[in-house]
């Protein structure tokens, strides 16, 4: 999992350092999966052409840190309003800046030109 808070923000991130910082450090630590936000990840994934694995007990990395922006996990008081009024497909976008994952950032953003992904 990348800690690049820096190439995070240059993606368009809008999280506190030390949000990113928590949220990374849970994702390290808690890798249960969710069926509620697997089924939304994967559904988001499918119709933007972004390959994701879920496997047994364990879920892509894109996945728990998605369960935990979603579920507002490692909130903070700058941030949890503005996630709190996130589409699911804006949180997907926010996940996918936090592990730099660019080139599925922009396959969903072509697969949903109708959403403004800007923080």
């Amino acid at each position: 999992m990348v800690n690049d808070y820096e190439r995070y923000l240059e993606l368009g991130g809008s999280l506190s350092r030390s949000r990113f910082n928590r949220l990374l450090q849970k994702a390290r630590t808690d890798i249960r999966e969710s069926k509620t936000c697997v089924a939304q990840v994967t559904a988001i994934a499918l119709a933007s052409a972004i390959k994701v694995d879920c496997v047994g007990d364990l879920s892509d990395e894109r996945v728990v840190v998605y369960k935990l922006l979603r579920t507002n996990a490692v909130a903070d008081v700058h941030t949890t309003n503005r996630h709190i009024s996130m589409c699911d497909i804006q949180i997907f976008a926010e996940t996918l800046r936090v592990v730099a994952d660019v080139e599925s950032l922009e396959k969903l953003a072509q697969a949903y030109p109708q959403i403004s992904f800007n923080p």
